[in-house]
């Protein structure tokens, strides 16, 4: 059976070899596949996939605030989201739009966060597709205060008014960069969506992490190169630092259980995931 990563970026080859060798450990047959995409193209690829049927498709990069734009009828997950990361095929053979980072945020956070204190502060960096199911998953866990803090104000200003119209009794800040060192040391967790490796210096103030309670969580996502300074940075101050890998294989966990409906060790995929140094992960 082939499945599909469809990036505007390059796409991460070295996670989705892991995961098809895990898939065929688990004993499904299959193969991974890789196709470009844009904004403008990304139904034609979509559709071209599914003609050959390939049906199991992930979205890197930006694509995944533009999947559901694609699809007339969205589950009310995604209609939250506004974002999705994968599509998975109905028992009638519709493809159905997904999101995953949302679920392995959950996961992660019900297996191995049990201890976070809810009535404490969640810090979102970076207003991407990946803040919106951070965000969601903080907020179902739990969470009723959630600021956000990125490189675009304006992005930021604007999916704040959409949180607060999205979900009641939450209170939604946006941070601009300038204040994130006067802020209180109020947040039990932290989720970085925003690579730092352009430009160390673009949101330089995350490196006080003077927003942190002690012991918070620092959650990085998963991206496609490495966060090594500010990681080590967290380590520092005392954060239980979870790194990429660790969201990486919930996700990825999730995803092989809705296709195949096998069950992937998380723990093997995180150590695979290190081993073949998984972008944005140090060992």
């Amino acid at each position: 059976m082939k499945w599909a990563v469809v990036s505007d970026l390059a796409p991460n080859k070295v996670r989705a070899a892991i995961v098809s060798e895990a898939l065929a450990q688990a004993g499904v047959v299959n193969e991974v596949v890789f196709f470009e995409a844009t904004q403008a193209t990304l139904l034609d690829v979509i559709q071209n996939c599914e003609s050959k049927g390939i049906q199991h498709l992930r979205f890197e990069g930006t694509l995944p605030d533009f999947v559901p734009g694609c699809f007339t009828n969205l589950p009310s997950t995604i209609l939250t989201l506004k974002s999705a990361d994968a599509v998975v095929p109905e028992e009638n053979g519709r493809l159905w739009p997904r999101n995953f980072l949302h679920e392995g945020i959950q996961r992660l956070a019900a297996s191995d966060l049990g201890d976070l204190d809810l009535n404490a502060g969640a810090f979102i960096v970076g207003a991407t597709p990946e803040a919106r199911s951070a965000v969601a998953a903080l907020v179902r866990i739990g969470f009723r205060r959630v600021n956000l803090t990125g490189t675009d104000d304006k992005r930021g200003e604007e999916m704040i008014s959409d949180f607060r119209r999205t979900y009641f009794n939450v209170h939604f800040s946006f941070i601009p960069r300038s204040l994130i060192t006067q802020l209180p040391g109020v947040h039990s967790v932290a989720v970085n969506t925003l690579p730092m490796e352009e430009d160390a210096n673009r949101l330089g103030e995350l490196f006080y992490f003077n927003f942190l309670k002690s012991g918070a969580v620092w959650i990085e996502v998963p991206f496609t190169n490495s966060n090594s300074p500010l990681i080590q940075e967290a380590k520092n101050v005392g954060a239980d630092v979870r790194e990429s890998a660790n969201l990486a294989s919930r996700c990825d966990q999730a995803w092989a259980e809705s296709c195949f409906k096998v069950r992937i060790d998380h723990e093997n995929l995180r150590s695979q995931f290190v081993k073949a140094l998984l972008p944005r992960e140090t060992d």
